[in-house]
């Protein structure tokens, strides 16, 4: 699903949206194993505050890229340090993943840096549901009961677990996709 939605020629933005625990990381870590050879580069920056933000940056500009942080004697301004990034990236497929973008503080770093650079191919994991236009918005629901019961099923075929068993899992892990995978995977052990 993911891939369909990024155009390896023109930079992109998606957003993979739902609530926490439902998968969102997981798709995207899976999207770049499956991709891999389209990127020349793939930053992943903790995008749980501002901060976090900010600080991945200045240190992918001065420990992985070269790039001094200082100018003229003085420090430079972030935004000048995010064009100079782009700038020294932009000869090759870049993507960039912004994970856990859960705050508006965070979304609107994001939304500058989107705004002053020409970017690559941008993801964004979140569990906010209201996302400008300017970005595609995938977002993941739940199981419903039903799929969560076929889903443990499926993964548990050769065990011996009453449906009521399941049912309870299932209502237990509030039918989260990546909990029911994390549970039936201990249960086969």
């Amino acid at each position: 699903m993911l891939k369909e939605k990024l155009c390896f020629e023109n930079p992109l933005i998606v957003a993979v949206t739902g609530m926490g625990g439902i998968g969102k990381t997981q798709l995207v870590k899976k999207f770049i194993k499956m991709n891999r050879q389209f990127y020349r580069n793939i930053i992943w920056i903790n995008s749980q505050q501002k901060e976090f933000v900010e600080e991945e940056f200045k240190t992918l500009a001065a420990s992985e890229l070269n790039i001094p942080l200082n100018a003229d004697g003085k420090e430079r301004d972030f935004r000048c340090i995010v064009g100079v990034i782009f700038e020294k990236l932009s000869t090759a497929t870049t993507l960039l993943v912004f994970d856990n973008v859960d705050n508006n503080d965070t979304l609107g770093i994001i939304h500058d840096i989107v705004a002053s650079v020409t970017i690559p191919h941008i993801i964004i994991t979140s569990r906010i549901q209201d996302f400008s236009d300017s970005f595609t918005c995938i977002k993941l629901e739940v199981f419903s009961s039903g799929e969560a019961l076929d889903y443990i099923s499926a993964k548990l075929r050769d065990q011996n677990e009453l449906l009521e068993d399941k049912m309870e899992l299932a209502d237990i892990l509030k039918n989260l996709p990546l909990a029911l995978r994390q549970a039936t995977a201990h249960i086969k052990c």
